[in-house]
């Protein structure tokens, strides 16, 4: 005589429901552990575009004070830069002079041959023995707290002639 209810079969469903729950917790933390990596990477360049947004609108409203004139500008902040560097030397033109005649005094063998002040700043011609030359009258010239731009180096009778603007140092 067989058991008109199987009372088993209700326990053998559980735990095939529970075996198939562990599976999908399982897949359900490896897709978790595969996709973390990508949502870690997304938030850390979202941080920095918001970091870099920040710090370009920081630029443009510093040069929009300094140059009122530029907030109609793109892009503020270059020019504000090429201003600064161009613009006149702390302490004035004679101070910027003096460290000039200083540099070129150090340097065996050179000579200042022009300087003019105009729109673009300072401009001095040097005429040196070699190239290198040139990196020691920057270094002297940064030590005085200016700003050199190398505006043209040529080579004239077996000397190097050198133009360079000097300005204040940002």
């Amino acid at each position: 005589m067989a058991a008109p209810v199987d009372l088993l079969q209700v326990h053998d469903r559980r735990e095939r429901g529970q075996a198939a729950k562990g599976w999908r917790l399982a897949a359900g933390l490896a897709a978790a552990l595969l996709v973390s990596p990508l949502i870690l990477m997304a938030a850390e360049g979202l941080r920095d575009r918001a970091a870099a947004d920040r710090a370009e609108a920081g630029a443009r409203a510093g040069a929009v004070k300094l140059y009122p004139e530029l907030a109609t500008a793109d892009d503020p902040a270059p020019e504000a830069l090429r201003r600064l560097d161009a613009g006149p030397p702390s302490g004035g033109t004679a101070r910027a002079m003096a460290a000039v005649f200083a540099a070129v005094e150090r340097m065996p063998g050179a000579e200042l041959d022009d300087a003019t002040l105009g729109g673009e700043g300072l401009r001095v011609t040097l005429a040196h023995p070699t190239f290198n030359d040139l990196d020691a009258v920057r270094a002297d010239l940064a030590e005085a707290g200016l700003a050199v731009v190398d505006e043209t180096s040529a080579e004239e009778g077996g000397r190097m002639v050198s133009t360079l603007t000097i300005g204040g140092a940002r």
